[in-house]
């Protein structure tokens, strides 16, 4: 499938959806570094000594678009995230890219994160939630 402008193609975007089916990681050498109210949070170290991360998890009680709204708007995490030093969004060559300057207590130091910003909704299975039952609106409204 043909890749957007700079971000993934849809393939490889059903692929990362595939791997919500698992309840870790597969293949390398990923650490699960934080599980707590049924959110895994894995990390893969990289040859440059940088980590890779990957979440998982289901919020039971969050409606996908309420959570795509929270993300996607950059004025409302500047007030919800103290970590926030510099945030701002810019188009270049027709695409929305995002700078993003977190801030971190000494001894760590700020880093510089750019992306680029969008929003892509499909269908998808439900699947289990951490105690054991389907997530209340999971059928209708996955992501």
């Amino acid at each position: 499938m043909e890749r957007a402008s700079g971000g993934f193609s849809e393939e490889q975007f059903r692929e990362a959806c595939a791997e919500l089916q698992q309840p870790a990681p597969a293949g390398a050498d990923w650490q699960q570094l934080v599980e707590t109210l049924g959110i895994s949070i894995y990390g893969l170290l990289d040859q440059t000594g940088l980590y890779e991360y990957k979440v998982f998890g289901v919020l039971d009680n969050c409606l996908p678009a309420v959570l795509a709204d929270v993300y996607m708007d950059l004025d409302y995490r500047k007030q919800w995230d103290q970590y926030v030093k510099d945030l701002y969004e810019k188009e270049c060559n027709g695409e929305t890219v995002v700078y993003w300057q977190v801030k971190y207590p000494f001894p760590m130091s700020n880093r510089d994160v750019s992306f680029l910003l969008g929003f892509l909704s499909v269908s998808c299975a439900p699947w289990p939630s951490p105690n054991g039952g389907m997530p209340s609106r999971c059928g209708q409204h996955c992501p």
